[in-house]
This record gives structure tokens, sequence and C-alpha cells, in this order.
């Protein structure tokens, strides 16, 4: 096999590397049946399949379904670790124990996540699992996934004494499983490394060895951590077979965890636990999601998530009236005069409908009037259009319409969904889920145009809808009435905004919580919306659509350039009385100064309210004041004894609950650290600011700004417990 290569990339987050028209040979090979099953993001806005609280701690987990293969092997953690796909052909992707895998030719193919994604093994309580099916007799060293490069040997899993064995080891130290892999048959290798000093590997969700290892572990080095083989590369220490559903997580799992890992996979067939919106993946050739991280209003264009490329051009839209919270994740708004998405024709065809297809799509009218139009494929092209007396028509534009569907009546400000398959000459038309009319065979001949596809507009551009579309997916296939249900069925129990994990998000005493995602923030008004609840909108200081908004933690986060940008807001419920908690997903450009991340001691010279800051040695103040002046008696800190470094991303935490009461969390885990100053009552003055410690920038007690990117910012007025704190890091990772 030659070497080549293959890059990777997110929904909202962008590939680290730039080798993409290599990978163009792969894309149509890339999209596999995947039938989703799931906890929350978005979106896209970025999340994680729900297997119970199995998700809860992942720091990698890579599935390589079809939606994560566009241009890497993308990381549905959302640690961000998308992997290099090293020497792959368009041969590499086949069907998987859980929707798409991929094929490993014992030779030169492997994944590189590189020296980062090699961090998340770097601790004492960790949890590494995958699926593999060997698809030849293997060697002495050929492994599945391992960060070795240099001595002492840190971390593998692989396949040992000529393909009798399996065995994870750290640090040299080896602990053989016992069991022979069969070649030709999926089975699932689990190990697990607790800080009690204790190894366990398990196959098929059964304990076959443990042992007792001294810790640590792992050492800190630069080694890479590689799947599909053994140490490093061209050491001919690569697997020959199938790869699929490759798990880190940060915390050792139990045996019944493990055995319900394995009980999750082991009854699939061809879909994956990968997504909040459960898409279908196998043959889509169009995905228009619409969301913030989608969208591009400085280009004005909309991306297709199929992978194919159909970008769309957003015609007489604008950031200030059409991004809106859609049904799932952000919508577009349709003004009914004029506004409309053109994409344009696919070389391969994919558009036209000429074949077999399914459309798809969720939509909220306003108004209803004959003949509105929910997509057109140009002259003598597929449209959809629904006409008051006949309901749904499905028509040969310019010609005549060929399938009626009458069904329940439209509802005016209702999202309904709508979907129209064929199979060869048979027709099938679906509302929210249901088929609303008998099939019927037609064999009207679509013609396969060059003209654009029009969404919310005819060709004519005369027919204009009024309303609100979401989500609009185009197949090369005919969905099955159960496909078309679940799809239905993934995007009716979704609300219109991130979701950030498998339980339901902490929202006992929560205040104020701004996602920064594209549907809550409104570049017309420079505004971001408190989803909490409580109406505490912030006003975005010098900050502008072109260079804030950015692919973040969880779904779209915010740029601060660490001078003069900071979210205002408001007073109010944002500055409660103690108890309370302040917490946000931040990753900071530099140290070179001290930086606010949640502040409000606002006064000219004094220390008033709380603010959390980071220092320039990387540890994290939480500190109080009580508005008599700007010397340490009269302000309360605690400084952390762990640290963050630039460059990455952090969960962190601080809970007031009095002067020698008070904890600092980074990812999930207390901080420690020492108290300084006294302090008296908190008292408060001016505004809350994200992104700053305060808004008297250049005074005595002035702010301190933030130079990097913020996302997803809580305030409670209670103090979160470390057990919710934990669920809070882990539910967003």
């Amino acid at each position: 096999m030659q070497r080549g290569d293959a890059l990777l990339a997110r929904r909202r987050l962008a590939a680290p590397f730039s080798h993409s028209s290599l990978f163009l040979p792969l894309l149509p090979f890339l999209l596999l049946a995947s039938l989703l099953v799931f906890l929350p993001s978005p979106s896209f806005a970025a999340t994680i399949g729900r297997i119970n609280s199995n998700n809860l701690g992942l720091v990698g987990y890579w599935t390589f379904d079809g939606p994560d293969l566009l241009q890497n092997a993308k990381d549905r953690s959302g640690q961000g670790n998308n992997g290099y796909l090293a020497s792959f052909t368009s041969t590499t992707t086949v069907p998987g124990k859980i929707g798409q895998a991929l094929k490993f030719d014992g030779s030169d193919d492997y994944i590189d996540l590189g020296e980062t994604g090699g961090d998340v093994l770097e601790r004492n309580d960790i949890t590494i699992s995958l699926w593999f099916k060997p698809v030849a007799v293997m060697g002495d060293l050929d492994g599945l996934i391992s960060k070795s490069a240099s001595a002492p040997f840190q971390f593998g899993i692989r396949i040992r004494s000529g393909g009798s064995d399996i065995q994870v080891y750290t640090n040299s130290s080896d602990l053989n499983s016992g069991y022979t892999p069969v070649v030709g048959e999926w089975q699932l290798v689990t190990a697990t490394l607790s800080s009690a000093a204790v190894r366990k590997i398990y196959i098929n969700g059964e304990l076959k060895n443990q042992d007792n290892q001294a810790l640590p572990y792992f050492t800190d080095n630069q080694d890479k951590l590689y799947i599909g083989l053994d140490f490093a590369p061209g050491q001919g220490r690569e697997f020959n077979g199938t790869i699929d559903d490759v798990r880190v997580y940060n915390r050792a799992l139990s045996a019944t965890e493990v055995a319900a890992l394995y009980k999750s996979g082991s009854t699939n067939v061809a879909h994956s636990n990968a997504g909040a919106i459960a898409p279908l993946s196998n043959g889509l050739v169009g995905h228009w999601t619409f969301d913030g991280g989608a969208t591009n209003w400085g280009t004005g264009k909309t991306n297709d998530l199929s992978g194919q490329g159909n970008t769309g051009q957003l015609i007489n839209m604008s950031t200030t009236s059409s991004p809106v919270a859609g049904k799932i994740g952000q919508a577009l708004n349709f003004n009914g005069a004029s506004s409309h998405i053109k994409v344009a024709d696919d070389a391969n065809g994919n558009l036209d409908a000429t074949g077999d297809f399914s459309y798809s799509l969720w939509y909220k009218l306003r108004s209803i009037t004959d003949n509105d139009t929910f997509f057109t494929k140009g002259s003598g092209g597929l449209q959809l259009v629904l006409n008051i007396a006949d309901g749904y028509n499905l028509c040969k534009e310019d010609v005549s319409c060929f399938f009626v569907g009458k069904g329940p009546a439209v509802s005016p400000n209702t999202w309904e969904h709508v979907t129209v398959t064929r199979s060869g000459t048979t027709l099938h038309l679906y509302k929210n889920g249901a088929e609303i009319t008998p099939a019927v065979s037609n064999a009207t001949t679509i013609n396969d145009t060059s003209d654009f596809l029009w969404i919310g507009m005819d060709y004519s551009s005369i027919r204009h809808l009024d309303g609100l579309i979401d989500d609009v997916r185009i197949y090369n296939r005919a969905l099955s009435a159960t496909e078309v249900a679940a799809l239905y069925k993934s995007g009716s129990t979704n609300v219109a905004h991130t979701n950030t994990g498998p339980n339901a998000p902490l929202t006992s005493a929560l205040v104020g919580h701004w996602t920064f995602d594209g549907g809550t923030t409104n570049w017309g008004a420079n505004t971001t919306n408190d989803v909490s609840g409580n109406g505490n909108t912030g006003t975005l200081v010098s900050m502008s659509t072109t260079t804030s908004p950015t692919p973040g933690k969880i779904g779209q986060a915010l740029k601060f350039d660490g001078s003069s940008q900071y979210a205002n807001v408001g007073a109010g419920s944002t500055q409660p009385s103690l108890p309370l908690t302040a917490s946000a997903w931040i990753k900071s450009n530099s140290l070179a100064a001290t930086q606010g991340i949640i502040g409000n001691h606002s006064a000219p010279t004094t220390h008033v309210g709380y603010w959390m800051e980071i220092s320039t040695n990387g540890t994290l103040n939480l500190s109080y004041g009580d508005n008599t002046n700007c010397g340490s008696p009269n302000r309360r800190t605690k400084s952390s004894a762990a640290a963050v470094t630039a460059g990455k991303w952090y969960h962190v935490v601080g809970v007031i609950k009095g002067a020698t009461d008070m904890n600092i969390y980074i990812n999930g885990v207390d901080a420690g650290g020492t108290y300084t100053g006294s302090g008296g009552s908190i008292t408060y003055s001016g505004a809350t600011t994200v992104g700053a410690s305060g808004t008297a920038i250049g005074q005595p007690c002035a702010a301190a700004d933030f130079n990097g990117v913020i996302d997803d910012a809580r305030i409670y007025n209670r103090a979160l417990s470390a057990q919710e704190v934990l669920q809070l890091y882990n539910m967003s990772r």
C-alpha cells in the first residue's frame, strides 16, 4: 500500500492539518450506516453517545463513523484530539461493530493522535476500550493502541505470542489476559487502571486478569498516541484487521459499567452510539443543520455536513434576523419575500433525485399560502411544495405534480417534520415520522439538471417560504419507515439550545448561563442570551461577528483579546449572596498577564463582589471583597495549588461558601490551595462580567482581561458539591 494521508475535523471544530485534497478520493466511501442513539450536543454543537452512564468522563472517543471521518478521525469526546489517518485508501472504511469501522492493513496503516492525544492517558484513573476484529494470523506485537515510543514503555494494548494472547502494559510491566483473539470475529478489549494501583483487563465485558502496579502508571513525555500499532511506525508492529469505537475515560469503569459497555455494542448492527441528533449517515449526500458552527456570516455560507461539500449560499439573509432557535440547535428564518438558500449542482449528480432518494426537513411556518416551496432543483427537477387544498405536492418543476399527500393539516407556528422517499417507482410521504398517505407507484423521470438546489424558494423566484427551516437532509437511497420514524424521534425530543451531557443539565439555582452558541448570540444587537431563564442577557463589548465566534468546547465559544473585550451580563441575580458558584470552560492563549474569567470588582478604588482569575503562574485565584479598599485585608482570596497551562481547554469552577470555606476545581478535581486576606461580608457594585474580572480598566482595582476562548459560563446562587462539579465537568468533557 502506498503511504498517503487524510485529515480530520468536527461539526463545529476546525481540523489541525491541511492536506484535504488527498482525502477527496475517500469521500464517497465515508458515509456508511449509522443510526445514532445519543444523549444530548449539539451541536453540533458536539457531544457523545448515550450508553447509560458510560459517557461520563470520556476524554477521547473515536467512532470512525461517516460524519466523524469527513476530513479526519474526529474525537467525539469534545477534547479535540482528532487523529491523522496515515496510509489509508478508499477501501479503508468498512461496516463496523457499531456503525462504520476502519480497516488496518497490517503494514503501514495507523492513526496518529499526536502528543496532545497522548496527554489524555497521563493520569492514574483511566479506562481504555475498543472493538477489534483480526483478519489474519496475528504476529507477536500487533498493536491496537499505544503511547510507548520511548522508554520506559508507557502504555499499550497489543496482541502477543503469535496471536495467542492479548495484554495491556504500563511502564514495561505486562498484564496478560490469557485470552486468544479469534480471527474474523468482533471482540471488545477494555483495560482499567485505578488510583488504588489496580490494573484490570476485560474481554467482551468479562474480567480476565488483574494485578497491582506501583503508581504512577505514566510519566509525562512527548510520545504520541497511536491507534493500530504498537511502539512507533515502521517497527513491524501494525495491526492487521478492523478497529471500531475506541474510548478513553478519565476514570476506572466498574465491572458493571464494562459489562454494560460490551452489551451496548454486542447487540448493535451498523449504527453508532455517537451523537445527540442521531443522524442516519448511510447514503447521506446533503445535510444542512444551519447551526452556528456550520454557518459563516462573514462569507454568507452554510456548510453541508454530509461530507459531500455541497455548501449553501445564504441569499437575502443576515446575522441580525436569520439565525433563530431551531428544532435541533439553530434554524434559519425565511422571510417569505426574498430569503432563500442556493446550493450549486453536485458534479456527481447526488442532488438530482434521478434515482432512489429521501428528502427530509423540519419547518415551522408563520403563514401558509398556496405553493409554499420547501425546495426545488431547477427546471424539470424535483420540487416539494405545500398546497392549502392538496397538502404536500411532489412535483417535476415546471411540468406537473405527480404525488399528493394530504394527511393532517399543517399547523402554523408549530414545528413539523416532513420526509419523502422513492424506491424504484414507489413513493412514500411521511409527516412527523408516520406515513400519511398510501404509497403510490409513479415512474415520472426527474431531470438531471445543472441548476442550483434552492431551499425555501421555487425555481422561478416567485414563491418564498414564510417561516423557519432546520436540519435539511438529502439521501441517495430510500429510508425505511423505521428509519424515518427514528429520524423524526431524534429531533422531536431536542431542545433549541446546547445540551451539555448525558444527564439533564444542572439547573437548580442556576441564575446565569451563557453558552455563546450561534442561536443564543445576536450580532446585530451584540448580545448573548442567558439560557438559565433569568433574563441576564450579556452585552458583548468590543466584539464582532467576524472575529469573536469560534469553535468552543461545547458548540460555539467566544474569543477575548486580552485588552478590551468582555461580556457585560448585568447585575441582579448574577450577584448572589453567599454561597455561590461560578464556572466556565477556558482556553488561554498566554499566561503573560493576570486574566479575569468571571468577576464583579468594578469599583474604581475598592475590591467588591467576587472574581475568578488566572495568575501568571497558571494558578487560579478565587476572591471576594467587602468594598472598603483595595488592600488584601479587605478581600479574601484562595489561590489554587494546581495550575493550568496556555493553549489547552480546562473546566474551572469556583465555589465560595465563606471566608474559610472556598473551593477551586480544575477539570472536576479539587485544586487545593491557600488563603490570603481576610475580608468582611461580600458587597457588590457595578456589573458582572465574563472575560474580565471587572470593568474599570487601568484603575487600582481594575479588570484583568482574558486572552483566549471562553465557553459555557455559569453562575449559581448556591454551592455546588464536589460530586456536582465532577458531573458538570463530565457532562461537557
